[in-house]
């Protein structure tokens, strides 16, 4: 494997882990605050199928996203 392929692949896997790992603490957050997924997207302003997204670690938020969060 070329050495750029190696580290696009080994980004990929940082950012994938980065999300897994920001989805576990929204989803702990929510469940300690005892809210919904509707709840904290409705609060947050994002649509809840992206905030389902979000805490399966399928996608990360945008950076004003992360702070209001």
């Amino acid at each position: 494997m070329a050495p750029a392929s190696a580290a696009a692949l080994s980004r990929r896997q940082l950012e994938r882990k980065l999300a897994v790992s920001v989805g576990a603490a929204a989803r702990a957050a929510r469940l300690k605050a005892g809210l919904t997924q509707a709840d904290v997207a409705d609060r947050v302003g994002i649509a809840s199928e992206v905030y389902g997204r979000l805490e399966r670690g399928k996608m990360m938020p945008s950076v004003p996203t992360l702070f209001r969060l």
